[in-house]
């Protein structure tokens, strides 16, 4: 119950951090418009895939060679990811300009481009921070700083807000944030004994580099339909995809709660007399956690996204409704290939995955510029989903065929046979009623929850935690019952 005890409460700090994000950009959207939430999202847009170049992969590099505890402080992952960001963020503050103007054709975007920068070095020093706890055991106290970035930060934008409602105001407000959150992180790891596994500087920073280039595909993959939006469109029209976009990443927060675990918990090197790494256990355990999560809900989303782009954001935003949908179904598809890069990225197989990654991310861009003048926000949404069930399906093929990985019908199976009753209970009852409101639309994503649920119990042959354990409570309630 280990393996899922630490995925529920990933899961749950996951859930609580991303609830508040979600708000927040609720909040933003309303007080600021189209224009200047567009605006905001420019600038989150430029950090965001800024952040994915500067800890030149030392995060992972502290998983992978149990960097931990107080040593990791002053630690070389933590060294070169400090001072990589550092500049990095002093170069973007100063061409914020340019970026504005050249890339985005929003010159009023700079100023939020320059409130943002601090958090590009602040940023970076967290997530090698939270990569330390993890590895010396700390993943309770990891999740607990993760939901708290955006807890704090929810809470100091509406204080700040109160007297002055901007997008560079917000943009500020998260760097106070994850001041405050670093001050904890520190305080934790100081109190955990040091550890760290003995590498060369060399190999540290070989396997950085391409696990930098693997994260910054990953992340462009998310982050290039708005890049192309903007340069094809304008600040209105990536205000409106960022509202499809954040309601989207829900659930990769979510299945982020189960990656976090796997890749501490996969098997990373190969057991004797064995040439590569056997995963079959822990990847089978993890695909179908994920599938218990999220797959329904996915469904659900994409069914309703109108009425949760209504009811949320309001009617001026509706015209995201169909790019949310097709991300939703996206995030499923490649949610059934469950974490193929990241089993390939922690057995070895680093060089493959940043191959793979960034050929999806060309191709993910080369769609979004042939789609988006034809299809606007639509398209740039099928370019992207079309492009995440791509890497996910190479990397499952990849695994198959090195043998790191045995896959049988039996245990996916049952899934693919919830989420088919479950579609059609959902679809069926949204075709009978029409546009729902908020009772009937959590009464539609129960039913398919429930749906999905019996199936997966009655046919259920697999290894299977949550199963497991239903059956075992269910066994015990009726033979106290039989016994009354």
């Amino acid at each position: 119950m280990t393996n899922l005890l630490d995925i529920v409460i990933q899961f749950g700090s996951a859930v609580l951090g991303r609830g508040f994000y979600v708000v927040l950009q609720i909040v933003l959207a309303r007080v600021l418009g189209p224009h200047d939430f567009g605006i905001y999202a420019i600038g989150w847009t430029v950090v965001g895939l800024v952040s994915t170049l500067t800890p030149l992969g030392m995060p992972q590099a502290a998983l992978r060679f149990s960097v931990g505890g107080r040593a990791s402080l002053l630690s070389a992952p933590m060294i070169l990811a400090g001072g990589t960001s550092l500049l990095t963020a002093l170069g973007l503050w100063f061409g914020a300009g340019p970026i504005a103007r050249h890339i985005f054709g929003a010159p009023d975007a700079a100023l939020v481009i320059q409130a943002f920068a601090p958090s590009v070095f602040l940023l970076t020093l967290f997530t090698v921070m939270l990569a330390s706890l993890r590895a010396s055991g700390g993943l309770l106290a990891s999740a607990i700083a993760g939901a708290l970035i955006f807890i704090i930060y929810f809470a100091a934008t509406v204080l700040v807000f109160q007297a002055s409602a901007s997008a560079s105001a917000a943009a500020h407000m998260y760097n106070l944030a994850l001041v405050l959150v670093i001050g904890l992180t520190v305080f934790m790891l100081a109190a955990r004994p040091s550890q760290a596994t003995p590498v060369a500087l060399r190999t540290l920073i070989q396997f950085g580099l391409i696990t930098m280039f693997i994260n910054s595909a990953n992340v462009l993959n998310i982050w290039a339909d708005r890049v192309v939006l903007g340069m094809m469109s304008d600040a209105s029209a990536v205000g409106i995809y960022q509202v499809a976009s954040q309601l989207a990443m829900i659930p990769i927060v979510l299945r982020s709660a189960v990656i976090t675990v796997f890749e501490a918990r996969v098997p990373k090197v190969a057991a004797p007399g064995a040439s590569v790494p056997e995963i079959s256990q822990e990847f089978t355990a993890a695909l179908r956690i994920l599938l218990h999560m999220t797959g329904p809900g996915l469904l659900a989303l994409a069914l309703t996204a109108g009425f949760w782009v209504r009811l949320l954001f309001g009617e001026q935003y509706v015209a995201a409704a169909p790019a949310l949908a097709i991300l939703a179904l996206g995030q499923l598809g490649a949610t059934l290939f469950g974490p193929s890069t990241n089993a390939l990225h922690m057995t070895g197989k680093e060089r493959l995955v940043m191959v793979l990654t960034v050929g999806c991310c060309i191709f993910n861009l080369a769609g979004n510029v042939l789609l988006i003048p034809f299809l606007g926000s639509t398209g740039a949404a099928l370019a992207s989903a079309i492009a995440i069930v791509l890497v996910g399906f190479l990397g499952i093929v990849v695994l198959l065929r090195t043998g790191r990985l045995t896959l049988t019908f039996g245990a996916v199976g049952d899934m693919l046979a919830g989420l088919g009753a479950a579609a059609l209970v959902m679809a069926a009852m949204i075709f009978l009623v029409g546009t729902p409101s908020l009772a009937y639309a959590i009464l539609v994503a129960v039913t398919g929850y429930v749906a999905y649920a019996l199936l997966v119990y009655c046919l259920c042959t697999s290894e299977d935690e949550l199963v497991d354990l239903v059956r075992a409570r269910l066994a015990r309630l009726l033979g106290q019952a039989s016994l009354t």
